[in-house]
C-alpha cells in the first residue's frame, strides 16, 4: 500500500550539542519570528532544521558525503568543537491528533556520520527504540490491554474472518503473548541499520480489527499493535491505516520538506533562464525561482490566484506576469506595468524577494524558514508579506533585525534568541504577551523599543 503523508503539527523542537545550540528547547507556533543580537544563534537553528533534513534526504548525488562537510567537518558543527559530544535534535509534533515524539541522536566524529540513536514514541500507544543494531519496542500497557481484548473478541465471534497479516504474527503471538508484547527488543540483521524513516518501510503487512492495526514491521521481526487511523492526507484523500505507518510518513513529509530561503542574490535570479523541468521545490537561494514559477504558471494558465492578489496589492494593480519560452527552449518571466513590458534590469530587487517568498508559500513546505526577511522591502511590502506567511499551510520561522517587523508582529509570536555566559544560545517566548503590552503602553513604548533598551522585556 503506498503511503499518503498526513501533515504533522509541529509543536516543539529541542536541539543539543549544535553549533552555539548547547542545549535549546523552544515552543514553536504557526508563525514564529526569531529576533536578537547577531552571533545570538539564530542562523544556527536554521540550520539545524537544514542538517536534519540533510540527514534523512540528502540532495541527490550527495548520499555518500558527510552532511557536516558544508562547515568543514564534525568538529566545527558540534558544540565548542568538541567531538566528543553527539548531537541531538528532536520534535515534538501532532500528527492524526496523537502527540509524536521523534528524537535522533548522531554524530561525525573521525569524519565518519553515524546514527547513534533514534525514538519516536506515539503517547499511550507505543515507543520505539532504535540503538545500533537493536530495536526496542515498548506498548503502552492499557492500550495494549484493549487490543488484546479486541483480539480476542474478534476470535470468539468470527475466528475465520480475520486476516491475518502472517501466520509470521500467530507465531509471534504464541512465544512471546500479550504480557510480552509490552516491553521487548528485536535484534535486526547488519543490513538493517537504517533510520526509523526506511527501516519501518520494510511492514510485511497489517490486519484491521474494529478500532486495531496490527502490523509485522523490519521484514517480520516486530511485531507492532497501534489503532486503525482513517486521516486525511495533505490532499484530502482518506485510507485506513496502521498509525505507526501515518506517523512514519508525516515524519518523512515534514523532513524532506524543509525550505530555508536564505538572503537572496536577485542580480542571479535575473539571469537564471533554465529550461523547464518538473521542479516543485524551490532551492534555497531561489536560483531556480523561474523554473518553479512556470510550472505553477502552466498549471492554469495564470499564476495562484492567492499569488496574483498579494502582488498586485504590493506592486499595483496593472502589475502582471506571464511566461514565454525563448528560441533554444529556456524559460523567460514577463513582466508587465500596464501594457509596459519590463526587462530584467529593470525589475527590482524587492519584486523578487516578494515572488520568491510567495512562491515558497505556494510549493506548500512542511517548514518555510525565512532568513533576513526584511531585506529589499518596503514596509508595506513586509506587512502583506507577513499577513502572507500567517496563512500559509505550514510552520513558518522567520528572521529579522528589523524593529519596524518586530511591532508588526504579535509579542506571542516573537522568540528572543540571545547568549548566556557560557556562549551558549538561549531561546526564550514571552511569558505573558498580554501583560507586556500593558507595560509598553503603561512607558509609552513600542514592542522593539522595549527590546531594545531592556526597560520592559
Amino acid at each position: 500500500m503506498a503511503l499518503r503523508a498526513v501533515r504533522p503539527e509541529l509543536k516543539e523542537i529541542w536541539i543539543k550539542n549544535f553549533k552555539s545550540l548547547k542545549d535549546v528547547r523552544v515552543r514553536l507556533g504557526r508563525f514564529n519570528l526569531l529576533i536578537g543580537p547577531n552571533r545570538s544563534g539564530k542562523t544556527n537553528f536554521l540550520e539545524a532544521l537544514d542538517l536534519l533534513r540533510a540527514i534523512y534526504f540528502p540532495r541527490p548525488g550527495s548520499e555518500q558525503v558527510s552532511p557536516f562537510l558544508r562547515w568543514w567537518g564534525y568538529d566545527r558543527a558540534v558544540w565548542r568543537r568538541d567531538e566528543s559530544l553527539p548531537i541531538t535534535i528532536g520534535l515534538l509534533m501532532d500528527i492524526a491528533g496523537y502527540e509524536v515524539l521523534f528524537e535522533t541522536t548522531f554524530t561525525g566524529i573521525g569524519g565518519a556520520f553515524r546514527l547513534l540513536r533514534e525514538v519516536v514514541d506515539v503517547k499511550g500507544v507505543v515507543r520505539l527504540e532504535k540503538e545500533g543494531g537493536l530495536l526496542r519496542i515498548r506498548h503502552d500497557e492499557e492500550f495494549l490491554d484493549r487490543a488484546g481484548e479486541e483480539v480476542e473478541e474478534a476470535h470468539e465471534t468470527a475466528p475465520s474472518a480475520i486476516a491475518w497479516p502472517s501466520s509470521e504474527l500467530k507465531r509471534q503471538l504464541a512465544e512471546v503473548g500479550k504480557e510480552g508484547l509490552v516491553n521487548y527488543t528485536v535484534e535486526l540483521g547488519e543490513g538493517e541499520q537504517s533510520c526509523f524513516l526506511w527501516l519501518y518501510g520494510k511492514s510485511v503487512s497489517a490486519c484491521y480489527l474494529k478500532t486495531v492495526a496490527i502490523a509485522i514491521e523490519a521484514d517480520g521481526k516486530a511485531t507492532i499493535f497501534s489503532p486503525a487511523t482513517s486521516a486525511p492526507d495533505i490532499s484530502g484523500r482518506i485510507s485506513t491505516q496502521p498509525l505507526t505507518w501515518v506517523v512514519r510518513s508525516a515524519l518523512r513529509y515534514l523532513l524532506e520538506n524543509v525550505l530555508i530561503l536564505r538572503p537572496l542574490d536577485a542580480r542571479k535570479i535575473r539571469e537564471q533562464m533554465a529550461r523547464p523541468i518538473k521542479e516543485r521545490r524551490l532551492s534555497e537561494d531561489a536560483l531556480n525561482l523561474h523554473g518553479v514559477l512556470y510550472l505553477l504558471f502552466m498549471e492554469k494558465g495564470r499564476l495562484p490566484e492567492r499569488m496574483e492578489a498579494a502582488i498586485k496589492d504590493i506592486f499595483g494593480e496593472d502589475v502582471s506576469i506571464a511566461f514565454t519560452l525563448t528560441e533554444d527552449g529556456r524559460v523567460y518571466m514577463r513582466v508587465f506595468e500596464g501594457d509596459l513590458e519590463l526587462d530584467p534590469p529593470m525589475i527590482s530587487d524587492g519584486f523578487y524577494k516578494v515572488l520568491a517568498i510567495l512562491t515558497a508559500i505556494e510549493t506548500r513546505p512542511s517548514i518555510l524558514a525565512v532568513d533576513e526577511l526584511e531585506n529589499s522591502l518596503h514596509l508595506e511590502a513586509i506587512e502583506r508579506i507577513l499577513d502572507e506567511l500567517r496563512d500559509a499551510d505550514c510552520t513558518v520561522i522567520a528572521i529579522t533585525h528589523s524593529p519596524l517587523v518586530i511591532d508588526l508582529v504579535d509579542p506571542a509570536d516573537i522568540i528572543l534568541v540571545e547568549r548566556d555566559e557560557e556562549g551558549a544560545t538561549v531561546m526564550r517566548r514571552i511569558p505573558d504577551p498580554e501583560a507586556l503590552k500593558k507595560r509598553l503602553a503603561e512607558h509609552g513604548l513600542t514592542f522593539s523599543e522595549g527590546w531594545l533598551y531592556g526597560r520592559v522585556l
